[in-house]
């Protein structure tokens, strides 16, 4: 197995510049802080946690950086243990959690592979954008470990099948900014498969053509650009080609 530890390190470094750089001053749901053609996939990842969390359930959000996710979570009114890596962005989303909230929120600084959290003691595991940052296989044992029976994983994240896609990833890493873990890790059909042994799932695929955007912002609006992107994920095979995932599975 890889040792990703000093993958982990610059991770960590990195985002807590970023910290520096901008911090979340209040918290939005995440989807209208994306641009409007690429706000789909997360727009469904907030529907699926208001269609699965209830008032009162215990959910662990991972790779939960500033809070940019956090709120779709804190709206159902459950109790969020937000664990990132970074201690810095981890302060930076507590100050941002509007007082109604705040005692439901519990900071946690760690590694999402090895939670410093109680066996089978999560109603909800949820993730944006956070898969590619610790191994796979750890990753999957750690969420049949900390879920309940019958407890939900939603995610969404980069799907790593499309050569497109594929080759910008690895053009970044070229670049140093990505690291070998992200690459290597990206959600994909093995993951898919995995989860299945412990897990009945659903997934839903979205920006096939979402590389397409910059050559049609001069000829089209935000929204004409949004419908046409929906259109082309239904006629295209969206498990070959698409940009994003949205991952639905429950604990058998």
């Amino acid at each position: 197995m890889p040792d990703f530890s000093q993958d982990k390190l610059k991770e960590q470094l990195r985002y807590d510049r970023r910290v520096q750089v901008a911090q979340v001053k209040n918290l939005q749901l995440g989807s209208c802080l994306m641009p409007k053609g690429l706000a789909a996939p997360y727009r469904a990842y907030e529907a699926a946690i208001r269609k699965y969390i209830s008032s009162g359930q215990k959910v662990l959000e991972l790779g939960a950086g500033q809070g940019e996710h956090s709120l779709s979570i804190l709206q159902q009114d459950a109790y969020l243990t937000a664990l990132d890596i970074s201690e810095k962005s981890l302060a930076a989303l507590y100050s941002a959690v509007p007082e109604a909230y705040k005692s439901k929120v519990t900071p946690l600084k760690g590694d999402m592979e090895f939670p410093n959290v109680p066996k089978q003691s999560f109603d909800a595991v949820v993730s944006a954008g956070a898969m590619s940052y610790a191994d796979r296989d750890n990753l999957i044992t750690m969420l049949s470990q900390v879920l309940r029976s019958g407890g939900w994983f939603i995610a969404v994240d980069s799907w790593n099948h499309n050569p497109i896609y594929r080759f910008n990833r690895w053009r970044h890493f070229r670049r140093g900014d990505r690291t070998e873990m992200t690459l290597l890790n990206m959600p994909n059909k093995r993951t898919l498969d995995l989860l299945q042994k412990n897990f009945s799932i659903e997934t839903r695929y979205f920006g096939c053509l979402t590389f397409m955007c910059p050559l049609l912002r001069p000829f089209l609006s935000a929204q004409k650009i949004e419908t046409l992107l929906r259109i082309f994920d239904v006629i295209l095979p969206g498990r070959i080609l698409a940009f994003k995932v949205l991952i639905i599975a429950q604990k058998k």
